[in-house]
């Protein structure tokens, strides 16, 4: 586990950044296959083992991604995902459900999905510098 308070884990900000952008090309990865990962959290990323200089850092976890085309309009169903790490346009959206009692104001489109996945990323980013 990926984690600041780790007392294994002493990270420069050169070995931070390392990490980051890391965790920005797995991403990357993923989404050039048109796959959403709805739940992206710090927790999401992992070494392979304690030897934290020389270990890979890979993504662990992804039970909850989507198939998703940027240009299709898709009904957004369940949350998934912490609220702290939810783009504010996914929060809106929560916002207008459960406070206004609406139902879905609007289908959302593919893209709303992956640039979630980006903003959290920004999250764990802003967490570990």
């Amino acid at each position: 586990r990926l984690s600041c308070q780790d007392k294994k884990l002493k990270p420069t900000m050169k070995g931070l950044m390392i990490y980051i952008r890391t965790m920005f090309d797995i991403v990357s990865y993923v989404h050039a296959k048109n796959i959403a990962l709805r739940n992206i959290t710090l927790d999401s990323f992992r070494f392979e083992n304690d030897e934290y200089q020389d270990a890979i850092l890979y993504l662990a976890n992804y039970e909850n991604s989507k198939a998703v085309m940027p240009d299709d309009e898709l009904r957004y169903g369940n949350i998934k995902g912490k609220v702290v790490y939810q783009s504010p346009e996914i929060a809106k959206l929560i916002i207008d459900r459960r406070f206004n009692k609406q139902k879905w104001a609007k289908d959302i489109s593919g893209k709303m999905y992956l640039a979630s996945d980006v903003w959290a990323l920004g999250v764990i980013t802003h967490y570990l510098i």
